[in-house]
């Protein structure tokens, strides 16, 4: 009932019935706030600093492949990259038409679609990728809010399953009233030409929800609120050469202790969505696949079983690459690992 500010996550993808909270939201994003369900993310692909520089592409048997099965897809996206390097950072338009013609096929088959801002190494402050390009200290805050000026504009016409992700995983120079800021700038850039689309905003800490109280919301009624929760960490990331510290591995989950860790972040993400009035969408969660095949399947299910029962809807982290769920190689589903995302689905090969 949509004056009572709750609904339910249901949507193609089944997610289980259970409240959402709606109340600083307008009807139309409570809406799509429901329609979100399963997801899945494309990772490693656009958010390369080059299309292949992580070692894949976006292939139509990938973009099939999640279409199949999930009801969002998330997409994260350099954009920074494909941009001028002076302040008014033009994109490159074949690299609109590149996105725009990925969009447009998971839009047509019925998913809803995140088009998210990734990895803008010089805005939080961090080294560059190899192939990223340098631009001005000066300039680096102006481009990042002109890309988002173009992508508003560019897709002001789009169907309403099209979403907007602000920024992923601000953290660094990012963090705190810095973010704020930045999202009070940008918010009115992407409103002159989309007043209504739906924009996910997170919180800094790579989006952790212990960050949500940090987290200040411009006054805007068409935002779903996104954390990312990997925790617990050292079973999720193990063996992982990125995170900056040694890794261990053969970690196996989930015991007691595990379980309080995975289950205390979305408790907290569920404590600030009860009193905020925000919908929750875990924008990423998975494990690596240097765990053993049955503990990431434990987690696996522990997690969507967990976020569900709060009522959030979920992208898996990712589709290919390190946390897999389609062997890319076999050009197949991870038996056991898509049951746990999705165990009310009859999962056929994908051809």
């Amino acid at each position: 009932m949509w004056g009572l500010g709750l609904a339910t996550v249901a949507g193609e993808a089944g997610a289980a019935d259970a409240p959402v909270q709606c109340r600083a939201v307008s009807e139309h994003t409570c809406r799509v706030a429901n329609q979100l369900g399963r997801g899945i993310n494309l990772a490693g692909m656009l958010d390369a600093p080059r299309e292949g520089d992580f070692g894949v592409r976006v292939e139509q048997r990938f973009i099939d492949a999640a279409a199949s099965r999930f009801a969002t897809v998330r997409l994260p996206i350099r954009w920074s990259n494909h941009a001028a390097v002076a302040a008014d950072a033009t994109i490159d338009p074949l690299f609109f038409a590149r996105v725009d013609s990925i969009a447009n096929q998971l839009l047509a088959s019925g998913k809803n679609v995140i088009l998210d801002f990734h990895s803008y190494s010089q805005l939080t402050g961090r080294g560059l990728y190899r192939n990223e390009l340098p631009v001005d200290a000066a300039v680096v805050q102006t481009r990042f809010i002109n890309i988002w000026r173009q992508i508003s504009e560019h897709y002001r016409d789009w169907p309403a399953n099209l979403l907007f992700e602000i920024y992923n995983e601000p953290y660094g120079a990012l963090e705190g009233e810095a973010w704020n800021r930045l999202l009070a700038d940008v918010m009115p850039v992407i409103r002159q030409a989309n007043p209504e689309r739906t924009v996910l905003v997170g919180p800094g800490q790579w989006n952790a929800p212990r960050a949500l109280a940090t987290l200040r919301i411009p006054v805007d009624r068409n935002v779903i609120v996104t954390v990312h929760h990997y925790d617990p960490f050292d079973f999720t990331h193990q063996g992982a050469d990125w995170v900056g510290r040694p890794m261990a591995t053969h970690v196996s989950c989930c015991d007691a202790t595990q379980r309080s860790k995975l289950i205390a972040g979305l408790d907290q993400a569920k404590r600030w969505a009860d009193t905020h009035g925000y919908p929750i969408h875990v924008g990423e969660f998975g494990a690596i696949d240097k765990a053993s095949m049955a503990s990431r399947i434990e987690y696996t299910t522990l997690m969507r079983k967990e976020m569900e029962s709060r009522g959030f809807s979920w992208s898996y982290f990712s589709l290919v690459l390190g946390f897999a769920v389609f062997d890319a190689e076999k050009s197949a589903w991870v038996p056991g690992l898509i049951d746990a995302l999705l165990p009310d689905q009859a999962i056929s090969p994908v051809r």
